[in-house]
């Protein structure tokens, strides 16, 4: 039957997608951080803690750029750094230009060659995001040098926290504090350079696939039932 026809061609279809889905890795262009500090830990957590960018095929004079989101999600400020290694390609430290702007302003915190780069750090306060543009650009005239290569750059970041900031939700009782520690007692600083893993994009994608899955699957069984119910067509002749 033809009806049968278009329902394993649907079904086809559905099962390439799902295994797409499945097999999704999340280099993508953009790199998320969250950074939760609640006074006295500190923990850093990104669904790409390797937190790497491949260049592949870089033209020479043109540019490739990626964006890097730092979410401060606990309830004290944070200090945010981050510094780059290149990985693989490291012939490429030479010659790449960069240039890291703010997202947000456009601000621009560095521009230069990559090698003369040394890091970003910036505060960044309770449930504030930070975004930084990242962009790299291998000058003209090297194309017999990188022809049909590439090179990854990791960026290494580290999260700081003043462990003896004041906790009180009352901001009387706040200022009172701040003014009987001031001078007294000395700022001891937790950090750390561990980025956990999560994976919450790619659980979201999983359940919502299965969903359409399930969706077209029970309209798939109502056209069958419906096609078993419709009367046949009479063959007989008068």
């Amino acid at each position: 039957m033809k009806q049968n026809k278009y329902i394993k061609i649907i079904v086809s279809i559905l099962a390439l997608i799902l295994i797409q889905m499945l097999n999704i890795k999340v280099y993508a262009a953009n790199l998320n951080l969250n950074i939760d500090f609640n006074g006295k830990e500190i923990e850093m957590a990104s669904e790409t803690p390797e937190m790497k960018w491949e260049l592949k095929n870089i033209a020479p004079g043109k540019s490739n750029s990626t964006t890097i989101i730092i979410n401060s999600i606990g309830n004290k400020e944070v200090k945010a750094e981050f510094a780059t290694e290149i990985t693989d390609g490291k012939e490429y430290e030479e010659y790449l230009n960069m240039k890291i702007t703010n997202s947000k302003n456009n601000e621009t915190i560095y521009e230069g060659k990559y090698k003369e780069f040394t890091k970003v750090a910036e505060k960044i306060s309770a449930k504030e995001t930070k975004s930084y543009n990242v962009i790299v650009t291998l000058p003209e005239g090297t194309e017999n040098k990188f022809a049909n290569t590439g090179c990854t750059i990791k960026f290494n970041f580290t999260a700081k926290g003043e462990k003896n900031s004041i906790a009180v939700a009352n901001q009387q009782e706040q200022q009172e504090q701040m003014q009987t520690q001031q001078n007294t007692v000395e700022v001891e600083e937790v950090t750390t350079n561990t980025i956990k893993q999560i994976k919450i994009s790619q659980s979201y994608i999983i359940f919502i696939v299965l969903g359409i899955l399930v969706v077209v699957l029970a309209v798939l069984i109502i056209l069958f039932i419906r096609t078993r119910k419709s009367p046949q067509k009479s063959t007989q002749t008068y």
